[in-house]
């Protein structure tokens, strides 16, 4: 396992310090090169029809800042704005965006 996956997924001081593992985790997943497409907001001008499609955008930048600015009451709340940008496919074991 990457060292600063592991070192993210460390959860030694969880539940009590739970925004900072939400912090180190999201710091991590915005390093990864495929990262690249959820990091920043969709401008709507650049992806015509986007809109349309996705009720409540959401992208990994947005939910760091938020978790920066102890904008998350629970983990939960964290998690549900990670899965409006990326959807796991359990049957399949893949991503859906």
């Amino acid at each position: 396992m990457d060292v600063h996956l592991q070192a993210a997924l460390d959860m030694s001081d969880w539940p009590r310090n739970w925004p900072a593992a939400v912090q180190r985790v999201l710091e991590t997943v915005l390093r990864l090169p495929e990262a690249v497409l959820f990091a920043e907001p969709v401008l709507m001008d650049e992806a015509p029809g986007y809109g349309e499609l996705i009720a409540t955008p959401m992208d990994l930048g947005t939910v760091l800042g938020r978790a920066k600015a102890d904008g998350y009451d629970t983990p939960l709340e964290a998690l549900t704005d990670v899965r409006q940008v990326v959807l796991w496919d359990s049957r399949t074991g893949s991503i859906v965006v």
